[in-house]
Order: structure tokens, then sequence, then C-alpha cells
């Protein structure tokens, strides 16, 4: 089975992981319905989704990593005629690559039971086996729940443990438009204290390190940065390097084309909807092919680009979200630097 992400969830998963939250929890901490569910989500901050399917699509696994009070939380359920067959801990080990820490809370008693009536089995000695230090001091208390606090740290981390991103600006030095050099857009990534700041060709590249977690933020950062450095309104896209080598892994064009410029990556700033999602792949012929994954689209051209609706900015006009492309060679280059 595998693992997919997203910011967001279409209203079927909403109502598949609201059953199966349900179902698996104590039953004191049922929703009531999806809407519920979605006034919990709609309270999370720098959120994001972790789905398991199984081969006809049914939600198996969930997990959401956000943020709380400044530090990085998570909630898990999979399903229990799942359970014991290492999807708990693939979902976790996705997550632990992105995070120098995770907190959570767990029932260290089986005293309760699931919204099915059955008895709900404290998971203490799975998040033991999962590196995770149980801190019983710290507690969550409710009139008719109780729990404690558990969290896993990255042993290689510091208190300024540091993720490596890159940038990517959208429309820049194109056609004598947007010009930034990239000497004085590199100075600006260090002046707002972003460290190892590198940067390739001139199309807007930028690679750098930094402690801050949340990419979404990041992005706001740097384009009100570079509004104020450079008086333009660019749109920039921010991606740790571990999604792009996520990305390059599960190529969904892999073998399929022999150069690298045939291929090209959209990288959005929000997810697709379901929409939109049926619309582009509504598109799909023999000489231009999409595939949507995460909140990346990929473009392979068998045309020129001028030929093509990519050329055409079907994206940008129809499915009217913000986003910024590279071919391939780009994209693999950018995890050599």
């Amino acid at each position: 089975m595998k693992i997919e992400t997203t910011q967001s969830l279409t209203s079927a998963q909403k109502d598949s992981i609201t059953r199966l939250w349900n179902a698996e929890y104590p039953k004191q901490l049922g929703f009531d319905g999806v809407s519920g569910f979605d006034e919990f989500l709609n309270g999370l901050s720098g959120h994001r989704h972790f789905l398991i399917f199984d081969e006809n699509k049914n939600i198996r696994a969930w997990l959401v990593s956000f943020t709380r009070d400044d530090e990085r939380w998570f909630s898990i359920i999979v399903d229990s005629t799942e359970q014991k067959k290492g999807y708990g801990t693939r979902i976790l080990d996705e997550v632990k690559r992105n995070e120098s820490e995770i907190n959570g809370w767990i029932v260290e008693h089986d005293d309760y039971l699931n919204g099915k009536g059955e008895k709900y089995f404290s998971p203490i000695e799975f998040y033991r086996k999962n590196g995770f230090s149980v801190l019983p001091e710290i507690q969550l208390e409710k009139a008719d729940f109780y729990a404690i606090k558990i969290k896993w740290k990255n042993k290689f981390a510091t208190e300024n443990f540091q993720s490596k991103y890159a940038a990517f600006l959208r429309g820049v030095n194109v056609g004598g438009k947007n010009m930034i050099k990239m000497e004085v857009l590199r100075e600006m990534f260090s002046s707002l204290g972003f460290s190892d700041v590198k940067s390739y060709i001139n199309s807007g590249n930028i690679i750098f390190e930094t402690n801050e977690k949340d990419d979404l933020a990041l992005s706001a950062k740097l384009e009100q940065a570079i509004t104020e450095t450079f008086s333009l309104n660019i749109k920039v896209m921010t991606r740790k390097i571990s999604e792009i080598e996520t990305l390059v892994k599960n190529n969904p064009f892999a073998g399929q084309f022999e150069n690298d410029k045939d291929l090209h990556v959209f990288f959005l700033d929000e997810d697709l909807s379901e929409t939109n999602r049926e619309l582009l792949l509504s598109k799909n012929c023999e000489n231009e092919m999409y595939a949507v994954q995460n909140r990346e689209i990929f473009c392979l051209l068998r045309i020129g680009v001028l030929d093509s609706l990519m050329g055409k900015g079907f994206i940008d006009k129809k499915l009217k979200v913000s986003a910024t492309a590279r071919n391939w060679r780009t994209v693999n280059k950018i995890l050599e630097l």
C-alpha cells in the first residue's frame, strides 16, 4: 500500500476518516459527523495529511501532522483490520523524515471502549517501539477522558535543527520582465537568516537551510521580502528537499521519455480540488499527459510547448491555481546542490 500526502481532504475522504475515527478511537473522542471532524481540521495550522489506501482506494490509515503552541503534533488512526501489519510504523516514518520532533496524546490503560463498543487497547508499547518517549507527568484531563503526552525527537536534532528547502520563484527573468539578479537574490535569502544559500540557473531556483518548518509561512515570508527588495510581486513555491526526493522517486512517467526537457513539474501553492483534478486529467492524450501527486502536477509533452495546453496557460487560466513549472533536468539538478 502506498502513502499519499495532501494538505486538504476530499469530501469522501473526510467522511471515510470520520467513520474510521468514530469506530476506532475511544467513544469519548467521537465526532458528531463530518461537520465535527471539519471543525477539528479547521482549528489546525501548518497541517498535512498522510493516507494509506488499499487496492480499492479505501483509507486504511490516516495521520495528520500540525502545529500547536509552537510544537509539532500528530493524530493517527489505523483500521483495526490492518493493525500489526506495519502500516502505523510506515506512516510515522514518513512524517519523521520531515520533522525534528513530533508530539501526541495517548491512553495508557485499557479501560475505555471504542465507538464499536469494543475494548480500546492502549498503544503505548507501539509508540515505545517506534522511538517515542512517554511523559506521564504531562497530562490531558477532561471530565470523562484522560491521556498522557508522548514525544519523538530526532536524536541528531538540536534546538536549531536545520531543514533543507528549495524555493521556486514564478516568472522571473522571462522576456525581459521581473528581472532579478541571482547574486542579489541569494544575498536577500542570507539577510533573512537562512544558511547555505545556493542558486541554480537564472529562473529563480534557490536552495537554503532553515530551522523554520512551515513551508507556506516560508513562501509568504519570501514573497514579502522580494516585494521589499525588488519592488516586484512574485509568487514563491517552497518545498523541503526531502519532498522533492520523494517526487523524483515516485515519477509517474518514469521510463516514458528520453529527453529530460519533455517532462515538466508544476509546483502549486495548494492541492488541486477534486473538480480541477478531474478536469485536468480529462485532457490527457497521446501528445500531452498529466498526473497529479500532492501539490505537484507532472506534464509529459511529445509536442512543442507552444502547441500544448500547458504552453497556452491552461493550468493558470482554467484551473485558477498559482503554479510555477520546472523541467525534469532542473528538478534533478536541485537535488545535486
